[in-house]
């Protein structure tokens, strides 16, 4: 059974004497903090503290005696004397003492146009910061990249295929979904509008044109950056702050080949393979929209499209 915390001041002839008795410990010090707190007016430099009869003793309680001393008259200088037999008090008592980060203390920020060129320029030394880490960690995954190409072996198939299921495959129908409502909105858009010039015929060609050259790639895009590379971020992030990359270090195992490498060709791999989904889900969602408001048929519509993009390839070439 704990005993409370409990102490006894007198004035001595030599110097004030803090008898501390019971159990100074984070579940006893509660009821003798307002107390002790009451003394910091009377305790000076050269006060001792008597451990006598102290019990148990903890961080907690040897920082409620610290800060005691510290906010009396001696302030930071006054020196905790020990009188005494006791297993860890003064230790306890230097290891509260410090530990002691002092007051805080707000910074000071110049105001007018000094800080705003201070505010500017800490902003581009910032991005100069951020800019030469990207590249830096660019041009090492290039490295790491080139050696596992170099030594096919290096690669760990089994976390590439489960990259592929999890980052890739996962988001294969929100991308369709995606895609087909931004075909169903181009198209709606273009027959409306074209049909006001009596050209929504070439709605066939608007469809296929802004998702074989534009909404595809982009869509897709913006969901893996989104929703996987944020994913990669936070669940790399989540084994940096448990300190799994520490380890994997200490069990000579690179990061690099282990987490990046895996991520970075797995999305090499299945972009263009969401790329197509997307396409395909947006000239399908363009050919209902032809089908229902133009009356095109889906073989004219999709012998249109293959015939523009035909066009578009030989152009491109």
């Amino acid at each position: 059974m704990a005993a409370a915390a409990a102490f006894d001041f007198r004035e001595d002839d030599r110097a004030p004497v803090l008898a501390l008795s019971g159990d100074w410990t984070v579940d006893t010090i509660a009821g003798a903090e307002a107390e002790l707190r009451a003394l910091t007016e009377r305790l000076k430099s050269g006060a001792v503290v008597d451990v006598s009869e102290l019990g148990r003793f903890d961080v907690a309680g040897a920082y409620l005696i610290d800060r005691t001393f510290r906010e009396s008259e001696a302030g930071d200088t006054a020196r905790i004397a020990i009188r005494g037999q006791h297993v860890n008090a003064l230790k306890l008592l230097e290891t509260a003492r410090k530990s002691y980060a002092g007051e805080l203390v707000a910074p000071d920020h110049p105001e007018g146009i000094k800080g705003f060129l201070e505010i500017v320029g800490r902003g581009m030394a910032a991005i100069g910061e951020e800019i030469i880490e990207t590249v830096s960690f660019f041009g090492e995954t290039l490295v790491v990249l080139g050696r596992q190409i170099a030594e096919p072996r290096r690669i760990r198939w089994t976390s590439l295929v489960h990259v592929m299921e999890a980052a890739g495959l996962n988001a294969l129908p929100i991308v369709i979904m995606l895609a087909f409502f931004i075909g169903l909105v181009v198209a709606y858009l273009g027959a409306r509008i074209l049909g006001d010039f009596g050209a929504s015929v070439f709605t066939v060609e608007l469809v296929a044109f802004s998702m074989m050259r534009e909404f595809g790639v982009v869509i897709t895009a913006i969901i893996l950056a989104g929703r996987t590379n944020s994913a990669f971020t936070a669940e790399i992030g989540a084994m940096k702050m448990r300190q799994e990359i520490d380890a994997m270090r200490v069990m000579a195992l690179d990061p690099m080949d282990a987490l990046v490498a895996p991520r970075v060709i797995a999305m090499l791999i299945m972009m263009p393979i969401l790329t197509f989904a997307a396409t395909m889900a947006g000239i399908f969602g363009g050919l209902l929209v032809a089908w229902a408001e133009l009356g095109v048929s889906p073989a004219m519509f999709l012998h249109g499209s293959r015939k523009w993009s035909r066009r578009s390839i030989s152009g491109s070439a």
